[in-house]
């Protein structure tokens, strides 16, 4: 019994790991978004400080947020404010919610560790 619990354990422990690793990295690419442009509550902001904002949001939600999708979907959606949908601009001027890009991104970063 001790050591089933000692694996769940550790089980748990590896999935938070990892799942903190993908929001990082979403994170990330988020802030690096070369001319992007957030758009929040009908306000602009750079991607780093979308990065920011997002990381905040995350911090309060911590104990919410076991996974990257959790992470988009209770952090990266939608304002809790007022409710509007994150949006980014992006270079070209076309346009994208904020939590597409990112279930986008997390698609990819997955495809990238699999064989």
């Amino acid at each position: 019994m001790k050591t089933l619990l000692l694996f769940l354990l550790s089980a748990a422990l590896v999935c938070a790991a990892t799942s903190d690793q993908e929001i990082e990295t979403l994170l990330g690419k988020l802030g690096r978004l070369d001319g992007a442009v957030f758009i929040r509550n009908d306000s602009e902001h750079s991607a780093t400080d979308a990065e920011a904002h997002l990381r905040m949001k995350w911090g309060k939600l911590k104990d919410r947020v076991r996974t990257a999708e959790d992470f988009i979907t209770l952090c990266a959606t939608k304002s809790s404010m007022s409710g509007q949908r994150y949006e980014i601009r992006l270079k070209d001027g076309s346009r994208i919610f904020a939590d597409d890009y990112l279930r986008a991104e997390l698609q990819r970063l997955r495809a990238q560790k699999t064989p």
